[in-house]
């Protein structure tokens, strides 16, 4: 009898499980954990205010070709309570087409403009290329593709790099040192012929 019970409790779980994770026809599910370092802070109007944060993010996917199939929304399940001081953690899921074999992760790119159906099997920087930023909105991007001679679905091979994606910021951290000699003493700095826009991806 405790052996039956026993059998019937694994079964019961597998089953909450496979629930849990249930995806429709042709889909994989992902779970990843996004990582944005550390960067001082920069304390003026031409830097959006609100951009120390991920507030939406858009996963780019393509197939083995390196041709676009559809964009897929990432949904923050669960943020660190803990992160390092300037550093940004988060636990994201979304559902991506199961051909999906590389993702450029965008987050606070704003997609009102970006017809999807018009760049279907174009290629990554035909896609890509179109998609801006400004010098006044903070906007994180990563890239993952699977290894071309792994056949394991993306998920796996997330999974099995760490289920980890570190973003970076299109703000670069710009600093300069203060020579110690007596002929020169640096008050402060500023950046000039700057680029208003420019493209979400190198």
């Amino acid at each position: 009898l405790g052996i039956l019970a026993a059998l019937n409790a694994c079964q019961q779980d597998r089953t909450a499980t496979a629930t849990l994770d249930r995806v429709p026809d042709g889909y994989v599910a992902l779970r990843f954990d996004a990582e944005i370092p550390a960067m001082q802070e920069v304390v003026t109007r031409s830097v959006d205010p609100d951009g120390n944060g991920v507030q939406n993010m858009t996963l780019f996917c393509f197939d083995s070709f390196g041709l676009f199939i559809s964009t897929a929304t990432a949904d923050l399940s669960a943020q660190s309570s803990e992160p390092g001081p300037g550093e940004m953690e988060g636990t994201f899921k979304a559902e991506v087409p199961e051909n999906t074999r590389t993702i450029h992760f965008l987050a606070n790119q704003n997609m009102s403009e970006f017809q999807e159906d018009d760049f279907r099997s174009r290629s990554e920087a035909e896609v890509m290329s179109v998609l801006e930023g400004s010098s006044g909105r903070m906007i994180y991007w990563a890239r993952f593709a699977c290894a071309p001679e792994d056949d394991r679905s993306i998920d796996e091979q997330l999974a099995a790099a760490g289920n980890t994606v570190e973003m970076i910021r299109n703000h670069a951290r710009i600093s300069i040192a203060n020579p110690d000699n007596q002929w020169l003493e640096v008050t402060g700095f500023v950046p000039y012929n700057t680029n208003a826009f420019g493209t979400v991806a190198p």
